[in-house]
């Protein structure tokens, strides 16, 4: 291991509320970055991937095939997770 990486780890490790911070800072910056992640799911991916279950389904029946109500679910799933995160995030603000 070089020299610079043990004296840094020696000198984290030595401070205590110094690796605490540090362990709290990352932690912070991984949930605040899943966060995000899910804001834009369910605003932008899951009300596309609803149009497309549903455009989906019109084929599979528009082709009398079996499954299409499935889609349908799936469809009103995806619409009805994001329509709950829109209610949640205007009654927040």
């Amino acid at each position: 291991m070089p020299l610079v990486v043990t004296l840094a780890l020696r000198n984290l490790l030595h401070d205590r509320l110094r690796l605490a911070a540090t362990l709290v800072g990352i932690v912070f910056s991984i949930v605040l970055g899943l966060e995000s992640m899910w804001n834009y799911l369910a605003s932008r991916i899951f009300p596309l991937a609803a149009g497309l279950a549903i455009c989906g389904a019109i084929v599979q029946f528009a082709f009398n095939r079996p499954g299409y109500l499935r889609l349908v679910a799936c469809a009103g799933g995806f619409l009805t997770v994001s329509a709950l995160w829109l209610l949640i995030n205007r009654m927040m603000t």
